[in-house]
């Protein structure tokens, strides 16, 4: 920081380095200081892009979102093709809840660039708010299919896949998310639910017992299991007496 406030003080006339003060400015949390340096480049040279996306992001995260659209609106007018401009406008509009727009900008940007997996996992938020579950399903599978990594984009395709009935469908997701982390408490309880509700009890059983195994001092854990082996059809004597056990264990 230091040597670019430097750079700047030598050379004032250079746009380049008041946009990269700016976005330094930026990643430390110094909106208005941001705002100030990337305004100064741009006065500097008003055909810049990547300032007017730098100034949207940081006028965004000011809560300033009118200018923010504008200034994005700007930056892909100078360069359509400027895909992280698109995302960004989208993600502005969403804020405003202009959804519609919000999914053109975000279509636009994926269309640019179909690898990119925020553009696309954005798309299919505001699919979903706009009412079109069906298409934000296959954005989100377009998005995993680009990060299949991503926690987050899989449990939003598993909660609107259980929404929408398709539950073989989310149990598919939740047993990739098991594999990725196989003590993970939450994935093994959400995945024993949804075999309780397609009759699958010995699948259900085996899941929750896992998730007690894995944390055994979550009274919700033991509670889910206590319940399960109480009523299962399925169930042995000895099922029933832990049941007892665990039940007594909870209730102290």
């Amino acid at each position: 920081m230091p040597v670019l406030r430097q750079v700047c003080a030598l050379a004032p006339e250079n746009p380049e380095t008041h946009v990269s003060l700016g976005s330094a400015l930026l990643d430390t949390g110094d909106l208005e200081g941001a705002i100030t340096e990337i305004e100064k480049g741009i006065a500097l040279k008003p055909d810049y892009p990547n300032a007017y996306n730098s100034l949207g992001a940081a006028l965004a995260r000011s809560g300033k979102l009118t200018p923010a659209v504008e200034a994005f609106q700007i930056a892909v007018s100078q360069n359509p093709d400027h895909a992280a401009a698109h995302k960004n406008l989208g993600s502005a509009l969403a804020q405003q809840g202009n959804w519609n727009k919000a999914a053109v900008a975000h279509r636009k940007a994926l269309q640019i660039n179909p690898g990119y997996a925020n553009a696309a996992e954005n798309l299919a938020a505001a699919l979903m708010a706009i009412g079109l579950p069906d298409q934000a399903i296959e954005q989100y599978e377009v998005a995993l299919k680009i990060a299949p990594e991503s926690r987050k984009t899989r449990l939003r395709q598993i909660a609107i896949l259980s929404e929408r009935g398709l539950l073989t469908e989310a149990m598919g997701h939740l047993q990739i998310l098991l594999a990725q982390d196989i003590e993970d408490v939450d994935v093994c309880t959400r995945l024993g639910d949804l075999c309780l509700q397609t009759g699958n009890y010995k699948q259900a059983l085996q899941l929750r017992n896992q998730a007690y195994q894995i944390a055994p001092d979550r009274v919700d854990a033991a509670n889910n299991l206590a319940w399960l082996l109480a009523t299962t059809p399925i169930i042995e004597d000895q099922d029933a007496i832990r049941a007892v056990q665990l039940l007594s264990l909870i209730h102290i």
